[in-house]
């Protein structure tokens, strides 16, 4: 027998132990702002309008604390965290917890006000919950949610949707495996009508997780049609079901008064006498604890791994925030720019396991890659035609006396035809400088983020200084250009003039004597052909004696360009195909050239020179300017945010250390 009793009473330890140390756990989240990720199990209150729903829950509490009034008065989620506290007795709001109500009808007040502020309409409902603190030593640990009531018709104030979005509020609300559904009809109503009860069976169809709540038993009318309901005849849950007698809206008696009455009744109806002990406000409530408690030890494991999960994130989201700096604001702004200075030098280093290519990467690939590519459009013969060089050829040797352009003209094609390089390659400048540029502002990597006023400075004086290196860079450019278009060199064997003329020759050549048909052969190749048809040279032809000069047509216009379309002779055609071919493959020469120079000469005066020079013209700017001492202000998000994260790490750590040390 004393043994018996030692089972029992270690039992009841056990049990009340491990309330403890999980309401504990619930309520260190709940205030560090992380419980509702917990997904803890909870008592969701179903019922329709009249069934007697929050005068069931305001008896489980024993505080009169919820609105009462004709139709609607519940319209959003109201989740109610009732705490066993001794010697308190005090109910605080999630919006509102530094502020303490013992008012009843203070309470009811700002649940109304609360209302009215989440939701936009005043007939509608809205999903967003009210919390409640209840901390008292006459309740149970217990999380119960209470719902708008069920309705099935509106009156003509109130939307024709409302009745639907009730319904989609309650699915889901009581969907989750981890939800209680505390089913609420009235014992004056046939069971097979209950609208709590239809829902539950949808979301419930295995009637695991439903209790159901008979109230009004003293006006049920036929006593033993509420007896058959809380056996479970006509509509069976396998966690049963509670008769009660709620306190009507025209009682006196107090709310403990009508409790006491309550049991008072239940011991008089001898018709309820095989169910008596499975009635009342005080078994409802050491149920639903009991229950509660099941919930939480069989998702004891889940919640310690959510718990942890969650803690790993709140750490990096810590660490994103930075360490809280308290130096003085000099060698806040210095430290952060030498820190910034070495990750603006990272980015062109390298670092190891990055997924993205950093900047240094970046610019590799439009230096060489993308550059040479755009280069490459550049052909040496755009702009140009055929007529175009004729014309040159005219203009140079007028009675024809040179049988190519001279060295003047034909080098001035050359420096036009370069000069057009000189684009793409301060363009590609220009794109270094833009993304060099971006570095200048925060992001999730860079140490300035916590600073937006030395951000912003930095910003400003980098640029300036940026600019200035394009320019001086820009200026290094078009030296190089100057130095290509004056010193023209034929030397190198790809664009040897002497060359260009035999190939020019040698495939006008072929072209004529195609062209003339078989058995021609050519006798002389180069400006003056003379070609030989079937083996036969030609006898020249005597000129026809003009007999009437005046009709020799040399008062015709002189035209004063060359006229388009006219074909080129031959030996046009060898001039003209050689001054292209030497443009060709001097351009190539010299764009083979700026594919290495130019680059050089980015990296050289650009990236190396602002990696050693920009930081240093940074520091004169900065603490040159006076007050520079507001620069080291942190933001003030990441200030809350930092505060927010440490009190979760606090809560989460906390929160571990009592799961851990459950039996």
């Amino acid at each position: 027998m004393l043994a018996d009793q030692n089972i029992v009473s270690y039992k009841k330890g056990y049990m009340q132990n491990f309330r403890d140390i999980m309401s504990s756990v619930q309520d260190t989240l709940t205030k560090a702002g992380v419980e509702s990720d917990m997904d803890f199990p909870k008592i969701v209150v179903v019922g329709s309008q009249s069934s007697g729903k929050s005068s069931t829950l305001e008896a489980i509490m024993g505080k009169e604390i919820l609105p009462k009034g004709a139709g609607m008065v519940t319209r959003c989620p109201v989740i109610l965290h009732l705490k066993n506290v001794k010697g308190e007795d005090s109910v605080t709001f999630g919006h509102s917890p530094e502020k303490k109500y013992t008012d009843p009808k203070e309470i009811q007040d700002e649940i109304k006000a609360e209302t009215v502020r989440n939701s936009n309409d005043t007939n509608g409902v809205t999903s967003k919950p009210i919390i409640i603190y209840v901390s008292s030593e006459e309740v149970c640990n217990l999380t119960l949610v209470d719902l708008p009531g069920l309705i099935r018709n509106t009156d003509q104030n109130q939307s024709g949707e409302l009745a639907t979005a009730i319904r989609k509020m309650v699915v889901e609300q009581i969907t989750g495996e981890n939800c209680i559904i505390l089913a609420v009809s009235a014992g004056n109503v046939d069971m097979a009508n209950s609208e709590a009860l239809s829902l539950a069976r949808e979301v419930d169809p295995e009637r695991k997780r439903t209790v159901g709540v008979i109230t009004k038993l003293d006006i049920a009318g036929d006593t033993t049609d509420a007896v058959k309901a809380l056996n479970g005849e006509s509509f069976p849950l396998k966690l049963g079901y509670v008769g009660v007698i709620c306190r009507s809206s025209a009682s006196k008696l107090a709310l403990k008064e009508s409790i006491e009455e309550e049991s008072t009744l239940l011991r008089r109806c001898k018709e309820l006498e095989p169910v008596r002990e499975r009635c009342g406000i005080k078994y409802l409530s050491g149920k639903l604890s009991n229950l509660l408690m099941d919930h939480l030890k069989a998702n004891v494991p889940r919640i310690k791994k959510i718990i942890q999960t969650k803690l790993v994130v709140v750490k990096k989201e810590l660490e994103s925030c930075g360490e809280e700096r308290k130096d003085d604001p000099r060698t806040i702004i210095r430290d952060t720019i030498d820190s910034f200075a070495e990750y603006y030098r990272r980015e062109f280093t390298g670092s190891e396991g990055d997924k993205s290519l950093n900047l240094g990467a970046q610019l590799s690939y439009l230096l060489y890659p993308l550059f040479v590519e755009e280069l490459e459009k550049y052909g040496a013969l755009d702009g140009i035609t055929d007529d175009d060089i004729r014309t040159r050829l005219k203009n140079a040797n007028p009675l024809g006396f040179c049988s190519l352009l001279p060295d003047a003209q034909f080098l001035d094609l050359i420096r036009q035809q370069l000069k057009r390089l000189q684009e793409p390659c301060e363009l590609c400048l220009d794109r270094v400088h833009d993304m060099v540029s971006t570095m200048m502002q925060p992001n999730e990597k860079s140490p300035l983020r916590f600073f937006p006023r030395l951000a912003a400075r930095v910003k400003e004086l980098s640029e300036r200084y940026l600019a200035e290196l394009n320019v001086t860079t820009k200026k290094h450019l078009k030296e190089m250009f100057q130095c290509e278009r004056t010193c023209i060199t034929s030397e190198d064997p790809e664009v040897d003039a002497f060359n260009c003329i035999m190939k020019s020759t040698s495939q006008v050549m072929q072209e004529r004597a195609i062209a003339s048909g078989p058995g021609t052969t050519i006798i002389k190749a180069g400006f003056d052909q003379i070609i030989e048809s079937r083996g036969v040279i030609p006898a020249p032809v005597a000129a026809p004696k003009e007999e009437n000069k005046a009709a020799t047509g040399l008062d015709k216009p002189v035209p004063k360009i060359m006229p388009a379309g006219q074909p080129l002779s031959a030996k046009e055609r060898i001039k003209v195909m050689s001054i292209k071919m030497y443009l060709e493959n001097y351009f190539r020469v010299v764009k083979k050239k700026l594919t290495d120079s130019v680059p050089r000469t980015i990296l050289t005066f650009f990236i190396e020179e602002s990696k050693s020079g920009l930081f240093t013209s940074v520091n004169n700017g900065i603490f040159k300017d006076r007050g520079y001492e507001d620069l080291a202000a942190e933001d003030e998000d990441i200030v809350k945010k930092r505060a927010r994260c440490k009190v979760s790490v606090e809560a989460l750590d906390a929160s571990l250390r009592k799961i851990n040390s459950l039996p």
